[in-house]
């Protein structure tokens, strides 16, 4: 009897110390964790990446992925769209002889890409005796057809703005296409733009010469717009 409860006994103690695979540990942050009594029989220290078995890294690679024994989590990179950018120029810009007053101006004359862009507000646009329509479903259209008049000093009908010569303004570019006078404009590499809601024309030699419109520009005295 004594004999078959000592049997019982050493029973209980051999499966108790059956190394077991399970544990509840939680692993670092390269994928593994101590194992300080080698339950797995791999050593104290094995991986689970991915929530595999334990494994080891033989030469630094896991043997489910086949990469490195980093266990990282990578996440997803947002792509980050600049926004454009146009610039108040650093010269003088005048229409007929008129220097605009870009530091109060609202819509003040912009530079983009190295053009010089007017804004299509009301009292340019009266001004020059251009018409604007923004609504045509095949673009934008820009009609000019009558000729040079003598109409005065221009005066600007939006000046409670604030703008420095050299300051960068945030604009969007308008994707739609530019038609002038009946004929449709390039625009891939100047582009109708919109700063503060308004849209801006660039004042390309194709745009200037469908409009009848003349420029000059020089060191000294800027840019000049003659209608």
């Amino acid at each position: 009897m004594k004999k078959r409860i000592c049997l019982i006994v050493l029973s209980i103690i051999l499966l108790s110390t059956v190394p077991s695979l399970a544990h509840g540990g939680k692993t670092d942050s390269s994928g593994g964790h101590k194992d300080n009594k080698n339950k797995s029989g791999l050593g104290y220290y094995h991986y689970h990446c991915g929530g595999n078995p334990p494994h080891l890294h033989n030469n630094g690679s896991c043997p489910y992925s086949g990469g490195s024994s980093s266990y990282q989590t990578t996440t997803p990179q947002k792509t980050v769209i600049a926004t454009p950018k146009a610039m108040i120029p650093n010269f003088s810009v005048k229409i007929n002889g008129t220097e605009i007053n870009n530091t109060s101006s609202e819509y003040p004359v912009l530079n983009y890409n190295n053009i010089t862009y007017i804004p299509l507000t009301s009292d340019l646009l009266t001004y020059l005796d251009i018409s604007y329509d923004w609504n045509n479903p095949n673009g934008i259209i820009v009609n000019r057809t009558s000729q040079a008049v003598n109409k005065g000093a221009f005066v600007s009908a939006f000046n409670s703005g604030y703008s420095v010569k050299g300051q960068s303004k945030s604009i969007s570019k308008v994707g739609k296409a530019m038609i002038v006078n009946g004929t449709t404009v390039d625009s891939s590499q100047y582009p109708i733009i919109n700063f503060a809601g308004v849209n801006y024309l660039p004042l390309t030699t194709d745009v200037l010469n469908n409009l009848g419109l003349k420029s000059s520009w020089s060191e000294y005295e800027g840019f000049s717009l003659y209608n």
